[in-house]
């Protein structure tokens, strides 16, 4: 078992969108022989359903790895986490990441590009909220006119915060 005192060799957070059904992407990338095929030796201590799980990683990896799934927007924002050290052999960053970290993202990828083939382009995703007339539209991540607020409600935007010393003229 390797303990280190600092942070881990291999700390990943990475977060896609897919445009899917969170039960099947459940199904998908909380499957536990799709981990062990890519080579982590996974063993589930938090299942929290369509939101996803929490592994122990032993065996080549000691640490832990996550899928949160987290409906947004009409479809999914799939959350992983991969904290780990290795228990043996190399500790380059570079040959790590292509051992470990291409293989997880290049997965997320496949099953993005599954859904997204299953769903012609412009057409929302599930959940997506509907305009008066019943027809989905943009919701919380569309433009209203300018100076509006995203949502079109006809109210000014609300002033941005991300700059507090550029002064905004009134």
């Amino acid at each position: 078992m390797v303990v280190s005192a600092s942070s881990p060799v291999i700390d990943v957070i990475d977060e896609t969108f897919v445009v899917a059904p969170v039960a099947a992407l459940e199904a998908q990338l909380c499957d536990e022989s799709r981990w062990r095929a890519l080579g982590y030796d996974v063993s589930c201590y938090d299942d929290r359903g369509v939101e996803g799980r929490r592994w122990r990683l032993d065996g080549a990896l000691h640490g832990t790895c996550e899928v949160w799934l987290e409906q947004a927007h009409g479809g999914v924002v799939v959350h992983l986490y991969v904290r780990a050290d290795p228990t043996s052999g190399t500790r380059s960053w570079p040959r790590l990441a292509r051992r470990w970290v291409h293989p997880l993202k290049a997965w997320v990828l496949e099953v993005k590009a599954e859904h997204d083939r299953r769903r012609p382009a412009g057409v929302p995703g599930p959940g997506r909220p509907k305009d008066a007339a019943g027809v989905p539209g943009p919701g919380r991540l569309g433009t209203g006119p300018a100076g509006t607020s995203p949502a079109g409600t006809g109210r000014p935007a609300p002033r941005s915060t991300m700059s507090p010393d550029i002064e905004e003229e009134g």
